[in-house]
């Protein structure tokens, strides 16, 4: 069995305890299809954003471990009011370098996603103005979550300027991604799993679970890939005391392509 660990974001930033990460039920419900494909939990790496030494607790790790990351990275977080803290240890440099805007997104933060030229020209037909999104933040009565609120062709959208963009029908729809990095540098093998939001991120995990991780046919062994899913984000009525109200939900694939970028460098 080979090793698997998992790259850990605190709810705080002001001297976080231990138990104070984010995203830990996405990594459970991943954990049952990463064991089906050979891997054991071996640790986490936990990020403090207090932690002084930015080379601090760096693992040796083995050709075929992996590392995954549930929580959205904070690439574009540094203005924003909701924000994810970067504590720019020399893993999250490496990782964050990874989807950055050479390889990936030219934004990605709790407000914005903009892809990457290379990547946005690859959306499904029909899904071609989901370049850029912008997302809601505070719950209304259109939205209870991380849902779309305006979207955008490549090119078309900015964070200055919303003349360009346009809104989303009322149906609450959000994304996710899965983006594998083949080991490079210091890091192992990268799985990074997340939506713009907690509870969309878990929307996500789940739907892998259900069967959209056997479609996609995930191959460690294989390039460096790239997946963008759009679903449904209705939540039940009243409080769920499960996750089963997810297998209704709908969803597309709407962007699965390999990520040459990385390839070519390795």
């Amino acid at each position: 069995m080979n090793k698997l660990y998992r790259f850990q974001y605190f709810s705080t930033d002001k001297s976080p305890s231990l138990h104070q990460v984010r995203d830990l039920v996405n990594f459970v419900e991943l954990s049952t299809l990463l064991y089906n494909e050979g891997y054991v939990y071996e640790d986490s790496f936990l990020n403090y954003p207090n932690l002084s030494d930015k080379q601090a607790g760096l693992i040796s790790f083995d050709e075929n471990d992996l590392m995954v990351l549930t929580t959205r990275p904070p690439y574009t977080d540094t203005f924003q009011r909701r924000k994810i803290y970067r504590t720019d240890h020399i893993y999250e440099k490496q990782l964050l370098k990874q989807i950055g805007s050479d390889v990936c997104f030219t934004s990605l933060s709790r407000a914005v996603m903009f892809l990457h030229k290379k990547l946005a020209i690859q959306l499904k037909p029909g899904y071609e103005n989901r370049a850029s999104i912008s997302f809601y933040i505070h719950s209304n009565k259109d939205n209870k979550s991380a849902g779309y609120k305006q979207i955008s062709d490549y090119g078309l959208g900015s964070e200055r300027n919303w003349k360009n963009w346009n809104s989303i029908s009322k149906k609450q729809r959000s994304c996710a991604f899965l983006i594998f990095h083949k080991a490079k540098d210091l890091l192992p093998r990268m799985l990074y799993v997340f939506g713009m939001g907690g509870e969309e991120g878990l929307i996500f995990s789940r739907i892998l679970r259900n069967g959209l991780w056997e479609k996609l046919k995930i191959n460690f062994d294989g390039p460096s890939r790239f997946v963008m899913v759009e679903f449904d984000i209705e939540f039940p009525k009243t409080l769920p005391t499960n996750l089963n109200f997810i297998n209704d939900l709908k969803y597309d694939v709407i962007l699965d392509t390999e990520i040459p970028e990385i390839n070519k460098k390795e």
